[in-house]
């Protein structure tokens, strides 16, 4: 039985595929869901197979009691133990890695995420507190963020001119990556160019001497061959 209530409150839900049985669809721990577990088997209050069935029931969105009689019980709590360690306990070793992908994923020209961060700037809220409104309070708040920032430090309001669609801002990063590789294609000329200022000469004059330097050196060999024939 799906639990639309824990969907809702946790914003985001994750799907396990098992083969041959249903899907199982849950969620993170939160920080402070995750430290008490941690306090839990630091102490060894519960076993760590008590600990990851635990985070299962905890984290599984609908009720673990509806799960089909035959579910085996290694299922779920490996889940635990899978759900327990993304939450936290891997958190060190992928932890630049994540913050990089959430940066990429913040800094987007979405213009949604330039108006939390307005909104956020001029009246301190909470980012969990932005995303409670709906698009026209988050619009309304936005606009009267700008006029105060406006008022208090100069803050110029976003050109409404610059505000694109999510079509329009993948085909911006199309032009840029294609004006990235262009980039860094090697112009021959403006190459040629520098080596000329470079060593004081063209292209035409190196070739020219390089011949010249190769006659020089046929001549000599076809002297020499002849001195030999000569004895």
């Amino acid at each position: 039985m799906f639990d639309l209530d824990a969907y809702l409150e946790s914003g985001r839900l994750f799907v396990t595929k098992a083969p041959g049985v249903r899907d199982y669809t849950w969620r993170l721990l939160t920080i402070k869901e995750y430290s008490a577990f941690e306090r839990l088997r630091r102490a060894n209050v519960l076993s760590d197979m008590e600990i990851y069935y635990e985070v299962f029931k905890r984290c599984f969105v609908g009720n673990v009691d509806y799960l089909h009689e035959d579910t085996p019980f290694g299922l779920l709590m490996s889940m635990g133990k899978f759900i327990m360690a993304i939450s936290g306990d891997e958190i060190q070793s992928g932890v630049k890695y994540d913050i990089a992908a959430m940066r990429e994923q913040y800094q987007t020209g979405s213009v949604d995420q330039y108006m939390k961060r307005i909104c956020i700037i001029a009246f301190a809220y909470r980012p969990e507190e932005v995303d409670d409104w709906n698009r026209i309070e988050l619009i309304e708040k936005f606009v009267i963020a700008e006029a105060v920032l406006v008022n208090k430090n100069g803050y110029q309001p976003i050109d409404l001119n610059e505000i694109k669609s999510e079509a329009e801002l993948i085909e911006d990063q199309k032009l840029e990556g294609k004006k990235k590789r262009k980039s860094n294609k090697i112009n021959m000329e403006e190459q040629n160019a520098r080596i000329n200022q470079e060593i004081g000469m063209s292209i035409d004059d190196q070739d020219m001497i390089m011949d010249e330097q190769r006659a020089a050196l046929d001549r000599a060999r076809a002297a020499k061959l002849d001195k030999m024939k000569r004895r």
